[in-house]
């Protein structure tokens, strides 16, 4: 069979249930309860964004929640404590499955032998202080790195400006030389790797090969369909391989088939060959509403995101105020099998209030009264998740009347 071969044909409908099944989004995926569905979930998913920004709960939190009922925040970091879970780069800063650990050696060798041209600058800057790092460590660990002190002098400030002694304990991280032992609030708090990593933890490097076909498997795992490009941009790792030939080399061994989506001309899908046989219907599913976050691994890959989907996204707190169009962190509205709108929120958690500063809705979204009901219990869900009792709806947005407005309001 040659190479790129289009085996099979999916309807558009099929491949959006397809990907929010994967992403554990779609049908209840039955994970069950407490930190083993969360262990469950990020293994599933393969990595686990962190953000730090908190006008509601952080993503690593808010991306949980949306898969699990009644998630409790502090489940992750219970995980990393208990070394199920692991800090690296995944896509970005990420929680990680430990069994996976061997797979991020090359990147951890990659930082130290072939680091990019900013990375090598710091490499120079900082390398003095890796050696005291790892003492101290050794004799004091673990630390956060603000027990570390500001050894230099240098002036500590946001995470552009960060102090001597934090970027070089950032370097040791990503050289595998320490990692993070444990999270104390948000705060990252360090020790030496051969008393964090488990013992047993399988350290056998794997080669370009191998390597290459688990980003490849993963990635479908996690999403059901994925192009070459998805492939590519899942994990930073997947800079150090090359995907394309190794999606040539499954292909022809069966390990993975080639489809096309009706509707989306001239591009090529991978999958695993099992995805043929759990196909979900095209029958009508509840359309249940999920407020998402703006890093949740559905909507992380704009580009693929607008392709399956048609929703165009762009989280806005990187953009000066008065260019805003949606607010400083809308967060997208998932019901049923595409996208309602979007909603820009903020949780005032010692007043108990999740503020509501503007709803929008999707051009040629048509709304119902099925729709206001589960927009109206999914944001009374999301406050409590944000330990608020109560909404308070501040303004519209686009294509929201104000008859549905008032009617919202008079229900919150």
């Amino acid at each position: 069979m040659p190479a790129g071969h289009i085996q099979h044909s999916l309807s558009l409908r099929q491949a959006r249930r397809v990907t929010l099944d994967a992403l554990l989004l779609g049908s209840r995926p039955g994970l069950g309860r407490g930190n083993p569905a969360v262990l469950r979930a990020i293994e599933h998913l393969g990595y686990l964004q962190i953000d730090s920004i908190a006008v509601v709960n952080r993503a690593h939190h808010h991306t949980l929640w949306s898969r699990i009922p009644g998630y409790s925040a502090g489940g992750v970091y219970e995980l990393l404590r208990q070394r199920r879970l692991f800090e690296y780069w995944g896509h970005a800063a990420s929680f990680l499955p430990i069994s996976d650990y061997r797979f991020y050696l090359p990147l951890m060798r990659s930082y130290r032998e072939r680091p990019r041209i900013y990375i090598a600058r710091s490499i120079q800057k900082h390398r003095e202080l890796f050696p005291l790092i790892l003492r101290k460590l050794e004799t004091d660990g673990p630390l956060s790195s603000a027990e570390f002190g500001n050894e230099h002098g240098a002036r500590g400030g946001s995470w552009w400006d960060w102090k001597p002694a934090k970027s070089a304990l950032e370097l040791l991280l990503c050289f595998g030389d320490v990692m993070v032992s444990e999270r104390r609030g948000f705060q990252r708090v360090y020790d030496l790797r051969d008393r964090v990593l488990p013992a047993g933890t399988d350290m056998r490097e794997p080669d370009e090969d191998e390597l290459a076909e688990f980003i490849i498997r993963r990635t479908l795992q996690a999403f059901g369909i994925a192009r070459e490009l998805e492939i590519r941009h899942m994990l930073r790792t997947s800079r150090l391989v090359d995907i394309r030939a190794a999606l040539r080399r499954m292909q022809a061994a069966g390990e993975i088939v080639s489809l096309a989506v009706e509707g989306l001309p001239g591009q090529s899908w991978y999958a695993l060959p099992q995805l043929m046989d759990q196909l979900p219907g095209s029958g009508r599913r509840r359309s249940r509403l999920a407020v998402l976050s703006p890093f949740d691994n559905l909507v992380i890959l704009r580009e693929r995101l607008q392709v399956l989907f048609g929703y165009d996204y762009l989280i806005e707190c990187y953009v000066p105020e008065p260019k805003r169009r949606f607010g400083y962190f809308s967060l997208p509205l998932l019901y049923g099998d595409g996208f309602a709108g979007r909603l820009d929120a903020k949780a005032h958690r010692r007043e108990g209030v999740l503020e509501l500063r503007s709803l929008h809705l999707e051009n040629g979204f048509a709304t119902s009264a099925e729709f206001e009901s589960e927009l109206l219990e999914g944001m009374r869900g999301f406050a409590a998740f944000n330990g608020c009792h109560s909404l308070e709806i501040l303004a519209g947005g686009e294509n929201v009347s104000s008859a549905m407005l008032q009617r919202l309001r008079r229900q919150a």
